[in-house]
């Protein structure tokens, strides 16, 4: 889906929408149009829509809503957009023939200590850049398939799963020990075996003690242990992973922390007590280890590699108990740094940029020259040309 914003303060959003409909042939792209005109628009709007943040009454919502089903639209898209037209919008990459037998998608800064991120396992990618060319990986170069792969940009991978997998969860309150468990996790874990993911996951929660599981083991295929993770019984059918509501449920913000050292008991027993007087919030530890420590910062545009014990993601917390020196750019944390004024600033972007790339920032930014130098795609923390 390609949202087209009000950037400026005429766009001339009928001359676009009819430039669609004239270089619309082989696939019509009438029926892929929503307008706020269109009585589905608010519905589709909603659907695409995590956080509530953004479907509030002072939210500046798109002019139109493009449902590009097929490749040739995202190019008519850009062809569009430069015809006498200020609106601006955004291609959406797809991955093709990746990994053979593959049988799991993930996102693209999915990962698990066996394969890496799966941007770790892309062989080959599309993408349609600013001339509405439509390049795979042999006619980008590989200049810019390294950036696409990580650089802050959305793309997917595909990555080989075993046809079974076996899940269990602990459940484990502070008087049980959690805070002892969670403080020996954060060293075993990413020295355990490469077939054994083990995350923690703190939450805020009246537990009955009479149905929690103790720790049984289960056998399941891979999409179904995705299903279990979301909190569904064992045998909950994977057409839940189908369900989406019909609109936003909550507002919240994510923060990210890499953690290098193990955090001391005393703060975990901290984090135990914020989580507490907050309710409402989420913390997800994953641990590194394994192939993500294996490969290079430089490889892909993520170089949070080597080093590092874990990464913890929490939702709803403001502000994180530990400061991050770097940051995860799936969770846009504006308040490491962010452009303003629908302008990119090189020196506001370095702030941000080193923290979510390190030592890849530079090499994004001299990419980013090459394919698009008049920085027609941008956003509050993108990578700006020279």
């Amino acid at each position: 889906m390609i949202s087209i914003m009000d950037n400026f303060k005429t766009v001339t959003i009928d001359g676009f929408l009819q430039c669609l409909t004239i270089h619309s042939h082989a696939h019509p792209i009438q029926e892929a149009i929503y307008t706020p005109h269109n009585a589905s628009f608010q519905s589709v709007l909603l659907l695409h829509i995590n956080n509530r943040r953004y479907s509030t009454p002072t939210t500046p919502k798109p002019l139109a809503i493009i449902t590009a089903k097929h490749e040739s639209m995202s190019k008519q898209l850009l062809l569009c957009n430069w015809y006498k037209t200020n609106v601006y919008g955004f291609p959406a990459g797809f991955v093709q023939q990746l990994v053979l037998e593959a049988t799991s998608v993930v996102a693209v800064m999915g990962y698990d200590e066996k394969y890496g991120l799966s941007v770790d396992n892309v062989v080959d990618a599309k993408i349609v850049t600013v001339k509405g060319q439509i390049l795979d990986r042999k006619s980008m170069g590989e200049d810019l398939f390294w950036a696409i792969r990580g650089g802050g940009g959305a793309s997917f991978g595909l990555v080989p799963v075993p046809s079974k997998v076996t899940v269990f969860n602990v459940t484990k309150t502070i008087e049980e020990g959690a805070t002892d468990l969670v403080y020996k996790w954060q060293t075993v874990a990413p020295e355990l075996p490469e077939d054994l993911f083990l995350r923690a996951m703190p939450q805020v929660k009246n537990i009955d003690t009479k149905e929690k599981d103790r720790g049984n083991c289960h056998e399941v295929r891979w999409v179904e242990a995705t299903v279990f993770w979301a909190e569904n019984p064992i045998g909950t059918p994977i057409d839940v992973l189908l369900d989406k509501p019909i609109e936003p449920a909550t507002f919240y913000k994510g923060k990210a922390d890499y953690m290098k050292e193990p955090l001391p008991k005393y703060v975990i027993e901290a984090l135990w007590k914020k989580m507490i007087e907050i309710e409402n919030i989420w913390v997800d530890m994953n641990p590194y280890g394994g192939r993500m420590s294996e490969i290079p910062e430089s490889a892909t545009p993520y170089p949070h590699r080597a080093g590092k014990l874990f990464f913890a993601l929490y939702l709803y917390d403001d502000e994180p108990l530990t400061k991050s020196k770097t940051g995860l750019p799936n969770y846009r944390d504006l308040d490491i740094g962010a452009n303003q004024d629908n302008q990119t600033s090189l020196r506001v972007a370095t702030v941000y940029g080193r923290k979510y790339f390190k030592g890849n920032f530079a090499r994004l930014v001299r990419v980013k020259t090459a394919v698009d130098p008049h920085n027609f795609f941008r956003h509050k923390q993108s990578i700006p040309p020279f």
